[in-house]
């Protein structure tokens, strides 16, 4: 997490002119490669059926992390649209849509009470669905063209 919050603050620190930018040099590319290790390396992914108890807190922050890197990058896609770097764009957001679904499904999964996943799913559901409704809304305007 320190190393995801220090990429966050040294981008924030440079001045980027997104329009000259490729997209594989945007400031989100760059956060979500810092971002996607870190849900790699959850105790999640390892050891899914581990007994250690799960920081619900930490993994919740992780998945906020990753759910802003993939908005970003549905938004790049969605703006992109119509230039050289959409297929790229496109394919960035499904990737972290698809990161961030598992790592919250990882994290539904290992809670061992339904109160703890009924509290989990009541405080970044909707974010969830969000995601999933703007990946949809993407790939159904690329059907319509």
């Amino acid at each position: 997490m320190r190393f995801a919050a220090r990429a966050s603050n040294i981008l924030l620190r440079c001045s980027f002119s997104y329009g000259t930018m490729s997209p594989s040099a945007r400031p989100s590319r760059l956060i979500a490669s810092a971002v996607q290790p870190l849900a790699a390396l959850s105790p999640l992914r390892h050891q899914p059926f581990s007994s250690r108890p799960v920081d619900i807190q930490k993994e919740i922050d992780t998945i906020g992390d990753m759910f802003s890197v993939a908005r970003e990058d549905l938004e790049y896609a969605t703006e992109s649209k119509g230039t050289t770097y959409y297929n790229e764009d496109k394919l960035a957001a499904q990737e972290s849509v698809e990161a961030c679904l598992k790592t919250y499904e990882g994290l539904i999964e290992q809670l061992p009470d339904q109160a703890q996943r009924q509290d989990v799913e009541r405080r970044i559901g909707l974010r969830i669905q969000e995601l999933k409704a703007q990946l949809q809304a993407l790939n159904a305007d690329e059907l319509d063209d």
